[in-house]
């Protein structure tokens, strides 16, 4: 292997261990819960951002690590808790970087979050039937109450606050990186129509995701 190819490998590891680590930390200081076991924090935002940069094994690679590190400190659900907190963000995560692998537009990303949010919230309810009464102790039938009024609209406004967090900061962490000589590859970013129309999806996504948190799901931090 060639000297280049040794420190384009370093580089991509160093990015990666960064984004792992600011998305363990921001769990830490940025939860909403719902209904006392459904909680959002913007660890895919975090991990899907790097999956854009690296690939969707790389974002799996780093959501089967986090929630391992998750289940082993700061989590109380263990290993049931940690299944689905793998899946949720790998499926996020991967589908998404997946799609814009293949697509590296605006229209591919935004093609990819929708994607990934669809994937993610259909595994999701399924995951949410089979176990969560495990780790919850509730019948399937109470689960299964619960899809309407509950789980359904967590799990789509926490993919779209999620998707919300890429558009908003997929590109200022893009220029942070490259003046740091740590990515490389993609085009320079410029402000134009497309970025000013993925910054006004982006706050939409996000003061929607918001309402439906707080305001029909009746959440806390």
């Amino acid at each position: 292997m060639s000297e280049s190819k040794n420190l384009k490998h370093i580089k991509t590891i160093v990015v990666l261990a960064m984004f792992a680590a600011l998305a363990f930390v921001i769990q830490l200081v940025f939860r909403i819960t719902v209904a006392g076991f459904l909680t959002f924090d913007a660890k895919d935002a975090v991990i899907t951002i790097g999956s854009l940069f690296y690939g969707p094994i790389s974002g799996i690679i780093v959501s089967l690590i986090i929630a391992f590190i998750e289940m082993v400190t700061i989590s109380s659900t263990g290993f049931w808790g940690f299944l689905m907190n793998f899946i949720s963000t790998a499926t996020y995560a991967g589908v998404a970087s997946l799609i814009y692998k293949n697509k590296r537009t605006l229209n591919g990303a935004l093609i990819g979050l929708a994607s990934g949010s669809a994937g993610m919230v259909i595994v999701m309810l399924i995951m949410n039937l089979i176990i969560t009464p495990i780790y919850t102790g509730m019948s399937t039938e109470a689960v299964a109450n619960m899809i309407l009024p509950i789980l359904l609209p967590f799990n789509v406004a926490k993919a779209v606050l999620n998707a919300a967090f890429v558009l908003l900061l997929y590109k200022p962490v893009f220029i942070g990186l490259k003046a740091a000589h740590l990515v490389e590859g993609e085009k320079d970013f410029r402000f134009d129509k497309k970025s000013v129309f993925a910054i006004i999806l982006g706050v939409v996504l996000l003061i929607s995701a918001l309402i439906v948190f707080f305001v029909v799901l009746g959440a806390k931090i």
